[in-house]
């Protein structure tokens, strides 16, 4: 296409949408270009219904599809600082059903969001709006990705119906509080990461917890995922304020995912089979580990886990390289099963089984092969009969 027809072609995706903006009743501005755009889509009334879009490219060009009289679906333009006013301070719309792709990104004066309608925030919506406090969008399903990076303000956001939140959402959220989600069934990874305010995370329906989640989330005491399976790398990394941690459905504690969590005292995984390398490592006041259906724990899992005295895997059957290095209190294991491979003996190093003062339960009949087997061997005169 000639430079000239790119021209006439722009110009009359332009009068398109404001010939929509038009047939929805609302106000057409005295000189309609791509700039007045997103001014004349907010004068449009409410209760429309969604049947066509209005849409905003990259560029800055405008594509009208599938319209008809008083039945338009508008989605807010895609490049911010080309549609929006950088400058505004609030905006309010209930015929809205998408916010679009860095939308509001950057607008350094907006405060406060309400879009009743609206069921989509689409990625990078409201990148780095830096003074934004109050987003009220109850009908939204989808948070796209980095949708709130960096407002670092935001305390409240009402989203109740949402069912996914992006990978960064709420990522430098600093002022964000609570994450209650009722519905939400999938998290992206680094969603939450550095929310240093976050002191509660509510997900009920979440089925996995992605990498690097709400970590940095210093304050975050209070955590509920009753249907997690899942926990990916990181995810609660260096989570300081968490106390106690209970995952009834998880099966695999992923690569580092409560490293640091430096006021852990107890855990409670009744169903998982995989804890992944330096999953609780530096955990200094970590008391208790329940981990009654647990196969495989993977090196450094515990390591410098210093406070942890008694450990007990009715069913491991491996155990990795200075799993327990460093837990410098521990003097009680017990294993149930007939045959747990260990690295070497350095599993136990600077612990009171490694310098040869704990005692090691295992099954009455097995005993015998724990003594001679590679590694335990090393132990052989600390390892008894368990008592039943």
């Amino acid at each position: 296409m000639s430079i000239l027809g790119e021209i006439v072609r722009i110009q009359n995706n332009i009068s398109n949408a404001y010939d929509t903006v038009s047939i929805m009743g609302g106000i057409v501005p005295a000189f309609p270009n791509s700039e007045n755009l997103a001014s004349a889509i907010s004068t449009i009334p409410s209760g429309r219904s969604p049947q066509g879009t209005i849409q905003i490219s990259a560029n800055g060009l405008h594509d009208v599809a599938s319209y008809s009289s008083a039945n338009v679906n508008v989605s807010i333009p895609i490049v911010a600082n080309k549609i929006v006013d950088g400058t505004i301070s609030s905006f309010a719309h209930n015929g809205i059903y998408i916010i679009g792709s860095y939308a509001f990104a950057s607008c350094s004066a907006l405060s406060f969001v309400s879009c009743f309608a609206c069921t989509t925030i689409s990625r990078s919506a409201f990148y780095r709006c830096v003074k934004l406090k109050e987003v009220n969008i109850p009908n939204c399903s989808i948070v796209g990705d980095n949708a709130f990076f960096a407002c670092s303000i935001l305390s409240i956001i009402n989203t109740p119906k949402c069912e996914y939140i992006g990978a960064g959402a709420f990522n430098n959220c600093l002022s964000l509080i609570s994450a209650d989600y009722s519905l939400c069934t999938d998290i992206g990874q680094n969603a939450f990461q550095s929310c240093t305010r976050l002191t509660t995370a509510s997900f009920p329906l979440c089925q996995s917890i992605r990498q690097s989640t709400f970590a940095g989330c210093k304050v975050l005491s209070n955590i509920s995922f009753p249907e997690c399976e899942y926990i990916g790398e990181y995810a609660f990394q260096s989570c300081s304020g968490l106390t106690s941690v209970n995952f009834p459905k998880c099966t695999v504690v992923g690569w580092s995912a409560f490293n640091s969590c430096a006021s852990l005292i107890s855990v409670s995984f009744p169903l998982c089979q995989t804890i992944v390398k330096n999953a609780f490592t530096r955990c200094t006041r970590l008391l208790s580990a329940n981990f009654p259906e647990c196969m495989s724990i993977e090196g450094t899992a515990f390591y410098l886990c210093s406070s942890l005295s008694t450990i007990d895997f009715p069913k491991c059957e491996y155990i990795g390289p200075y799993a327990f290095a460093n837990c410098t209190n521990l003097s009680i294991i017990r294993i149930g099963t007939s045959n747990c491979s260990i690295y070497d003996s350095e599993v136990f190093d600077a612990t009171g089984i490694g310098s040869n003062k704990g005692s090691i339960f295992v099954p009455a009949e097995y005993v015998n092969n724990y003594k001679t087997s590679t590694g335990w061997s090393y132990f052989s005169n600390r390892i008894f009969a368990m008592e039943i």
